[in-house]
């Protein structure tokens, strides 16, 4: 899987090399900070990269994308009313994503970069509008598993991106913010019925990240472990029939995230609470109670082990709360703190991405592009 593992090396070393020739450009020191509208190339680039990996690859990549294959074909000659009209669909915005695609005479490797193309640039577009460090928001996002799941879990990836965009750009005021949220929660479930999961977010986003705010989480994150049985029947009764069509799925989960990614994210929320005593983290208030609404999913998700990594729509937040905590710090008298939790969250992810690469993983087989013969 050499081509992930330079992608990304590319990811992590472009943005110190132009930070340094930026700098260096306008005479200041080469450690100064830049600002996301400074650097837009390392945007537009490194977005490009992730969707050439991603659209380019052959139909054995990704444990779902011959399935995907399959389903793509056999939708060559239906029409958009007839989606629309179809009464056993129950995900018909994915199917008229990809009826369109075929309306532009698009082969199966140009509908897949259309859909990496629209994924991640929704992804590319919250760190750069979000993130005060968006090189490790994009680490994250290519070693805690999402991007291998852009490989092979195409409905829930858009499902997701549309709704972490919907709440990115919400002003969250009054009524009407919610009733447009809701709208986009929609259209995502037209996509992946697990999308309802998220509509607490707008709620979310309204905590004020104080004390008490906290600690009423932590009771609330105690109260998802110990009714976890009650929370999967209620999940199971809202995301449809999404547990039974990926009950293949409940092994994966376990042997590639399980108690691991809980105890992760639960560092991570503890690592926010400490700091967060004595450092304001402006903006930070909907990330963290997104990590927190994950671990109180969590363990009941985990309990059924077929339900499709529906805390992602949570989990996702994580690209913004960990490099905006780190940025928050004080880079004078906080620097070794700053650079324990770097290292952590480098090393643990290198670990996870080494793990998702590996047999039995969702990537599925050896990396070849679309051109390339399956078999040699």
């Amino acid at each position: 899987m050499t081509i992930f593992w330079a992608l990304l090396s590319f990811t992590g070393l472009l943005y110190p090399v132009m930070k340094f020739v930026l700098n260096k450009q306008k005479g200041v020191p080469e450690f100064k900070k830049l600002k996301n509208n400074e650097i837009k190339l390392y945007f537009i680039l490194v977005s490009i990269a992730m969707i050439l990996v991603i659209g380019l690859r052959g139909v054995l990549v990704g444990r779902d994308t011959l399935h995907y294959y399959y389903s793509y074909a056999s939708l060559q000659r239906i029409g958009i009313l007839q989606v629309l009209r179809a009464q056993d669909v129950t995900e018909k915005g994915y199917m008229l994503f990809e009826v369109l695609s075929h309306r532009l005479h698009l082969g199966f490797a140009g509908y897949n970069l259309l859909y990496a193309s629209f994924n991640i640039s929704i992804i590319s577009y919250i760190i750069y509008k979000k993130s005060r460090m968006p090189w490790l928001s994009y680490f994250i996002y290519i070693c805690f598993e999402f991007f291998i799941l852009d490989l092979t879990m195409m409905r829930q990836t858009l499902a997701i991106s549309i709704v972490a965009l919907a709440i990115t750009l919400d002003k969250n005021e009054t009524f009407l913010d919610f009733l447009k949220f809701a709208l986009c929660v929609f259209i995502a479930q037209t996509f992946h019925q697990s999308a309802i999961i998220a509509l607490p977010l707008w709620f979310l986003k309204k905590l004020p990240l104080n004390n008490i705010g906290v600690v009423a989480t932590l009771f609330v994150i105690l109260l998802g472990y110990l009714m976890r049985t009650q929370i999967a029947g209620l999940i199971g009764e809202l995301a449809g029939d999404v547990s039974e069509k990926y009950t293949k799925y409940g092994e994966l989960e376990e042997g590639t995230a399980g108690m691991r990614l809980y105890l992760m994210v639960a560092v991570t929320i503890a690592l926010g609470m400490i700091l967060g005593r004595y450092k304001n983290i402006k903006g930070n208030g909907l990330p963290f109670y997104s990590l927190c609404m994950m671990l109180f999913l969590f363990p009941a998700v985990q309990a059924g082990g077929v339900f499709m990594r529906i805390y992602y729509y949570y989990y996702i937040f994580i690209i913004l709360y960990v490099p905006n905590l780190v940025a928050a710090l004080d880079p004078k008298k906080d620097t070794h703190i700053k650079i324990l939790i770097v290292l952590l969250y480098l090393a643990v992810g290198i670990y996870f991405f080494h793990l998702s690469l590996g047999p039995g993983s969702l990537v599925g087989e050896e990396y070849k592009f679309f051109w390339q013969p399956i078999y040699d």
